[in-house]
């Protein structure tokens, strides 16, 4: 066998075995499909093909992830805009009755007041209790008057314990359910910023016939007089 050299150029083409001139002939694409199997023949007729359906599959996939993903976010956003009105809902109602049950509190706390002031007033009456109910209320705005009046105690119990003012007090005397009723009356006219005397008249006048108010200490031709009723 005749040796070759590189530089034997007229005989060197023709040295390279036929099998290695058939593989560089071959399309660079498929250059690393080789043999001849169904799978190999199948990938170089249909390659491109192949890889027109897998960007085609991840695109169909990337914009259903997307829709998904836009669908999520709706309802988490719908799910949040309906929790924050759940959530002041149920604020809204804690205030409300955290307001309803001070408002309660409030009245509770009124009506004490005025029960205890009927009892202090009722011990007051319990020395007038024959009187007439004119004279008895006459004798309950004389001590709300007092209450008003700068020149005396500042509450109805103070007035009613202001020593040696009323005729027959004591603080052991019972309190009558018919004159703390009475009591009531004109309390609830009075704590709603209405009377039906001036408050100048703070001077109170008994006889067993009758009780009567007047706005001086003393009897004179300015004095004015009150009593209920008249």
């Amino acid at each position: 066998m005749k040796r070759l050299y590189a530089s034997d150029s007229e005989n060197f083409d023709w040295a390279w075995p036929q099998e290695f001139r058939a593989e560089e002939a071959r399309p660079r694409l498929t250059s690393g499909l080789k043999g001849d199997g169904f799978g190999a023949r199948f990938l170089r007729r249909n390659g491109l093909l192949l890889v027109a359906l897998a960007a085609l599959v991840l695109w169909t996939w990337t914009v259903r992830t997307i829709a998904w993903h836009n669908a999520v976010e709706e309802t988490t956003e719908e799910l949040t805009a309906a929790f924050e009105l759940e959530k002041e809902a149920a604020v809204q109602a804690v205030r409300d009755e955290y307001a309803a049950a001070r408002f309660l509190s409030g009245e509770a706390s009124r009506q004490a007041a005025m029960e205890a002031e009927a009892g202090w007033i009722s011990k007051v009456l319990y020395g007038m209790k024959d009187n007439t109910q004119n004279d008895l209320k006459t004798a309950v705005w004389c001590i709300l008057n007092r209450a008003d009046n700068a020149w005396y105690p500042d509450s109805v119990q103070g007035v009613c314990e202001q020593k040696q003012q009323w005729m027959g007090y004591s603080a052991d005397n019972p309190v009558l359910t018919d004159l703390k009723d009475l009591a009531l009356e004109e309390l609830a006219v009075w704590h709603a910023g209405e009377r039906p005397v001036s408050e100048e008249f703070v001077y109170l006048y008994w006889t067993p016939q009758k009780v009567t108010l007047r706005d001086s200490f003393t009897d004179g031709s300015t004095t004015n007089y009150w009593r209920y009723g008249q």
